[in-house]
Order: C-alpha cells, then sequence, then structure tokens
C-alpha cells in the first residue's frame, strides 16, 4: 500500500513514537496569486522514534547523492550579523 503526501506538516514525539503529519496539495483551493499551493492535512504517519533515527541517517545520505548529482542545492547560509530562526530548506532544482 503506498501513501503519498507533497511535504510534512507538524511533528511531535509521544513517548517512543514520532508522529508526523502528511501534506498534500489542496485540490480545490487554487494557490493565491504569489503564494504557493495550499497544503492540507492528508494523514499522520507514526513511527517508533527508533525507526525515525534510522530514516533520518538515510534521508541525510539520500540529500548528500542528491546535491551531488546536481539535483538540490544548498541554499548559501545566512549572513552571521542577522538572527537565524531555521535552517534554510534546500532548493530543488531541476536537470534537464
Amino acid at each position: 500500500m503506498a501513501t503519498f503526501a507533497d511535504s510534512f506538516g507538524n511533528m511531535q514525539v509521544a513517548g517512543q513514537v514520532v508522529r508526523i503529519e502528511l501534506l498534500v496539495v489542496d485540490p480545490a483551493q487554487p494557490p493565491a496569486e504569489g503564494q504557493g499551493p495550499r497544503l492540507v492535512s492528508g494523514g499522520q504517519l507514526a513511527i517508533p522514534l527508533e525507526g525515525f533515527v534510522r530514516s533520518f541517517g538515510l534521508m541525510s545520505q539520500m540529500m548528500r547523492r542528491m546535491e551531488e548529482a546536481g539535483i538540490v542545492r544548498r541554499n548559501p547560509p545566512p549572513n552571521k550579523a542577522q538572527p537565524i530562526a531555521a535552517e534554510p530548506a534546500p532548493t530543488v532544482t531541476t536537470t534537464g
């Protein structure tokens, strides 16, 4: 059984389980001008803490491989004089 998600939403740890909200594009809501598509909750992934940690390592390896292949690239680090709100997400680039 396959489950599709466009992105992750909220994440929480409850005991030994990590719960991740799965977000999908809302086909009934066209994007507002200047905005990306509207994402709505499409379900939840519950994974044991140990499995989450293992998965995180696998995703880090995959990000490194995609960077090396030129599929994605990291945003340049922010200016040190500015406060950092969160680590910037990688920018997805497409290749022919």
